[in-house]
């Protein structure tokens, strides 16, 4: 792992190549620096597994040009020297800048791989006690494979948002959420959340056991919203595998 102080001597011989390059005035100085920039830009853009190739590829594209130039014209030794040194400043420019974009890259994969795990580690929702999606699916499966097994049915219950404003609805999904907790059986059924409903995964139960969580969910909110009209739906589905459960949860069902 590189450390900051390495960092930091990496983008002083940087510098100290472009100073060297500048204060020297090389043959073909001008052209060096422009693929210097041309190369800053395009290496920041490549994806770190390219960028060796990269400047490999530059470095020696340099130098070829520059062995072409020497023979073409029949430059005197110094100036041969000077195209040697004027090619030494910019591959170690570019190797630097490799190694620095690489480690820089491979910081923010990493960061993002990270971040990935910890939400997929996550069991339930921030400010909520219902499951987060990917928990809702992982225990969905052990489920389901537990109705199969003792030939129950399992119930997909979804409340559905009905048209409303980005504000209103995140309230109302909020309140929905609280109420659908407070309507299953807490150690059999579970609860999640997606942008357009609340879903409930119902276990051994059957149709008439859904009808009654809908009454029950129906009068608490009832009860919440007094009595207006409700802004939501519900939709219901005899489910056997994890992907129905998925797809439901990619629905869009407001829209």
């Amino acid at each position: 792992m590189i450390n900051s102080s390495t960092v930091s001597i990496m983008m002083v011989g940087m510098m100290a190549c472009l100073v060297a390059i500048l204060s020297n005035s090389f043959p073909f100085y001008t052209e060096a620096l422009g693929l210097i920039a041309i190369s800053l830009v395009v290496m920041a853009l490549l994806h770190e597994k390219f960028l060796f190739l990269y400047a490999i590829t530059v470095t020696i594209g340099f130098g070829a040009f520059l062995t072409g130039i020497a023979f073409w014209r029949h430059n005197s030794e110094d100036q041969q020297i000077s195209f040697m040194f004027l090619h030494l400043l910019v591959t170690t420019f570019l190797l630097l800048y490799w190694i620095l974009l690489y480690y820089i890259k491979s910081i923010g994969t990493k960061n993002r791989d990270l971040i990935a795990k910890v939400k997929a580690l996550e069991k339930y929702m921030p400010h909520s006690n219902i499951l987060t999606n990917h928990e809702f699916l992982d225990q969905a499966k052990i489920i389901l494979k537990g109705t199969e097994r003792r030939n129950e049915q399992a119930w997909l219950l979804q409340l559905c948002f009905l048209p409303i404003s980005d504000y209103t609805k995140q309230s109302v999904r909020e309140t929905l959420e609280k109420l659908a907790l407070h309507s299953i059986r807490v150690e059999y059924d579970i609860v999640t959340s997606s942008p357009s409903s609340v879903m409930v995964l119902l276990q051994n139960t059957n149709r008439q056991g859904v009808e009654i969580v809908k009454k029950r969910m129906i009068e608490r909110a009832n009860t919440i919203f007094n009595k207006t009209k409700q802004p939501f739906l519900f939709k219901e589905q005899l489910i056997d595998n994890v992907q129905q459960a998925a797809e439901s949860l990619e629905e869009k069902t407001d829209e």
